[in-house]
């Protein structure tokens, strides 16, 4: 029987159609498979992140701590177990206290079994307060945890903008060995989690479109951020901005990422409706002091010094190509201007201004770098005749440095004699008569 025209071209439309499934097919199995890559190599650097942490985590057996800070979030928490009110006017970390409560009660139970009754965990409690070391390897356990999780899933996220696995390896490599961020990665203080929540909302947000399930999770990352310690106002600009770029529906994105991160910060920290006044004491009483102020050119300092020399350059950089670029990626440019700018405004007023402060916009700058500059210089490359992986060669060289740095800095605890000095005088205080009377200081009160 002889085929006819359009027998033909039903089969040729048949093997067409067979070979677009094919393809299909092959690219869902390869996108599966790319995915699951993606996954494996996020847990490996949280894992790396997480074990690199863990001997100073531990050192808070050792009495090692790095300041103040630590001792006076871990025994106002267990304050509040006693019904003890915080004696320091601080946004509250409420996060890291409630965590913490659920985890000494979790250890108690363990230690006691089924001997559990109110007068024994008075003593346990009274006990972690005389001796608050493992209370405090619990909270560095929580940030470090944080910490390694938050910043490993900016991975996939700068993956998919950049279409370089390089890229985010080195983009959280540089997160996780930064001297200015380390020590908070593992310190048993509240920025530690607020940064971690920050950039993985920051992550979600990267992805285009964002759907509403990664629209709800940011919002409750934001809250949670935002609870944890107030400074992280400073990365709301480019969060919002790139929720406005990459939400499906602007509007409805903004009413769900609103709305969740609202009800997570009043759920996180319940002191904003039962201590207002409080609460916005602690605010105020910092961030406006007539006469006290460290003023924009000392903010700006410190800004600058907390992104160091090349971080600053490579901000400046990453501008100048992303506004020379035909697909230019506002949200991204302004919002991480913005952010630094509201970060200057925000703090130029205040009595006393820290590098630390300025950690969520180190954050922020070192994502813009990657996003905006990697594809640049691979793209300049091509053009130039260079191939692709000779590029990596020079990623692979940079990433090697970075581990450089990281094992020659200093993370020592700043542990100075005067903090060992008020250990050894509170245990001489702790050993008195219940009747003595002595006047000490605040810091020497916490020991007690």
């Amino acid at each position: 029987m002889k085929a006819t025209p359009e027998s033909e071209n039903l089969r040729v439309q048949d093997s067409a159609a067979v070979a677009a499934g094919s393809s299909r097919v092959s690219e869902s199995k390869s996108g599966r498979l790319r995915g699951r890559w993606l996954l494996a190599i996020t847990i490996g650097l949280a894992l790396l992140i997480f074990a690199s942490r863990w001997p100073y985590v531990q050192g808070a057996l050792e009495r090692k701590i790095a300041n103040f800070d630590e001792i006076s979030l871990t025994s106002t928490t267990l304050g509040t177990l006693l019904g003890v009110p915080p004696r320091f006017l601080s946004w509250p970390a409420s996060p890291q206290r409630f965590i913490l409560i659920q985890a000494l009660v979790l250890d108690y139970l363990a230690q006691h079994g089924a001997a559990v009754d109110a007068e024994s965990f008075v003593s346990y409690v009274g006990e972690a307060c005389r001796s608050p070391w493992r209370a405090l390897m619990i909270l560095r356990v929580m940030t470090a945890l944080a910490v390694s999780i938050g910043f490993s899933v900016l991975f996939p996220a700068i993956v998919r903008h950049t279409g370089s696995v390089a890229a985010g390896v080195v983009a959280v490599v540089i997160l996780a060995a930064h001297p200015s961020l380390f020590p908070l990665s593992y310190w048993a203080m509240a920025d530690g989690l607020s940064l971690a929540a920050a950039a993985a909302a920051i992550a979600c947000l990267l992805s285009r479109p964002a759907g509403t399930l990664l629209v709800v999770l940011a919002g409750l990352l934001t809250g949670l951020a935002l609870a944890s310690k107030v400074t992280i106002t400073m990365a709301f600009p480019l969060i919002g901005l790139l929720l406005l770029s990459n939400a499906r529906r602007p509007l409805k994105a903004v009413v769900l990422f609103t709305a969740t991160a609202v009800i997570v910060f009043l759920l996180s920290c319940p002191f904003v409706l039962t201590e207002p006044l409080r609460m916005l004491k602690s605010l105020t009483g910092n961030l406006n002091t007539p006469g006290q102020s460290e003023g924009a050119v000392k903010v700006i300092q410190l800004l600058s010094r907390c992104l160091g020399i090349v971080g600053t350059l490579a901000v400046i950089a990453a501008t100048v190509v992303a506004l020379a670029s035909p697909r230019r990626k506002w949200a991204l440019v302004i919002g991480t201007w913005a952010s630094a700018a509201y970060g200057v405004v925000a703090t130029m007023g205040a009595a006393r201004v820290c590098t630390k402060y300025y950690t969520p916009l180190l954050i922020i700058g070192v994502v813009f770098c990657t996003v905006i500059l990697w594809p640049s210089v691979v793209a300049w490359l091509g053009r130039r005749g260079s191939k692709r992986p000779a590029f990596q060669v020079v990623g692979a060289i940079g990433l090697a440095a970075l581990l450089v740095v990281y094992v020659t800095h200093d993370h020592r605890f700043a542990n100075p004699q005067r903090y060992r000095n008020l250990f050894e005088v509170a245990d001489d205080l702790a050993a008195m008569p219940p009747s003595t009377r002595v006047i000490v200081s605040d810091m020497t009160s916490l020991l007690l």
